[in-house]
Parts: C-alpha cells; sequence; structure tokens
C-alpha cells in the first residue's frame, strides 16, 4: 500500500495495533526493507582468517583454514541468498563450485543462488569448476560482452551471462553491480 496500509485499515473503520513485533519483522525481511529503504540490496560478507591474521598461508593454500560449523554456516548462508559474489583471484586459485551443498531442503530441492564472478578481464577459464555445475551464472567484466573469451565462457556453459559493467578504470564497477 506504498506505506499507506495502516491509514486505509483505519479510515475503513478497523481497529489497528502496532508496531507490533517490529525488530523481529524487520530482520526476517531485513532485504527487502533494505532494498525499499535504501535502493541496495541487503549484502552478507564471508570471509576466513586464521589467528595471524591471514586468509591464506605463504603458499597460497586456504582449503579448510575454516572449521566445519563454520563451513555449514556458509552453506546455510548460500542457501538463503539470492547470488554468491567472488571476485576472479579466488576462482583462479580455489577453483570453488560456488553451489549450495550439505543443506537439507523441507522438501528435498535446493534452490542454488546466482553466482557471479567479478571478473575485469575476462581471466575466467571454461575449465572452471563453477561452470560445471547446475545453476546459472553471471561473469561481470570490463571488457564487451562480444569479446573472444566472453564468446568461449557462453559456449562453455548454456546459463552463462557475460554483463559488461566497466569503470572509468577499466575495472568492473562495483557500485553499479
Amino acid at each position: 500500500m506504498a506505506g499507506s496500509g495502516l491509514a486505509r485499515l483505519q479510515q475503513a473503520g478497523i481497529a489497528v495495533h502496532g508496531p507490533l513485533l517490529e525488530e523481529p519483522a524487520r530482520q526476517l525481511n531485513r532485504g527487502f526493507i533494505k532494498r525499499h529503504e535504501q535502493g541496495e540490496p541487503w549484502i552478507t560478507i564471508k570471509s576466513a582468517m586464521s589467528l595471524d591474521g591471514r586468509t591464506a598461508m605463504a603458499s597460497g593454500q586456504s582449503q579448510w583454514i575454516t572449521s566445519p560449523a563454520a563451513r555449514a554456516d556458509v552453506q546455510r548462508l548460500r542457501a538463503v541468498s539470492c547470488a554468491v559474489v567472488t571476485g576472479i583471484g579466488t576462482v583462479s586459485c580455489d577453483d570453488p563450485a560456488m553451489t549450495v551443498r550439505e543443506v537439507s531442503a523441507d522438501d528435498g530441492a535446493i534452490r542454488q543462488p546466482l553466482r557471479v564472478v567479478v571478473d575485469s578481464q575476462l581471466k575466467l577459464s571454461p575449465e572452471a569448476a563453477l561452470l560445471r555445475q547446475a545453476g546459472a551464472i553471471l561473469v561481470v567484466t570490463a571488457e564487451a560482452a562480444d569479446h573472444p573469451r566472453a564468446q568461449a565462457l557462453a559456449a562453455a556453459k548454456a546459463d552463462l551471462e557475460v554483463l559488461q559493467l566497466a569503470a572509468d578504470s577499466g575495472r568492473v564497477d562495483l557500485a553499479a553491480l
């Protein structure tokens, strides 16, 4: 009702009490509320860090820097997210699938979020693990969508889209994304 729902109910003679449970309701609908109040999406950032403040060992290896409980939390976060975003550096080093795994859905079906790779120079390999998984992928780049590497990626996976969002710096415009 564009913010006038309570007033219209009252004008119709309906007793209205509230706000009731406002904080739990805001928490439940935080993505919707942030989008409508601020015009921006709700974003959850996940980062793993060792006790010495690093995200990987000196060799670059970072697998299993977190505990099994933390990895299960990541799966639950993915399962309720519309999109999972990562950069080409992570894809190049870790070759992640970026899918929801090890989470049971009540009806047996798990909704996979859109997987987004921020890749300014289209370095994503057509052999990347995430391209072998079911579900849509968006590759965001500063390169033209008709670039030969973009065409190779599109040929590697039917439900892959390449989107050009270039900033003046020649990198992806993250604010536009």
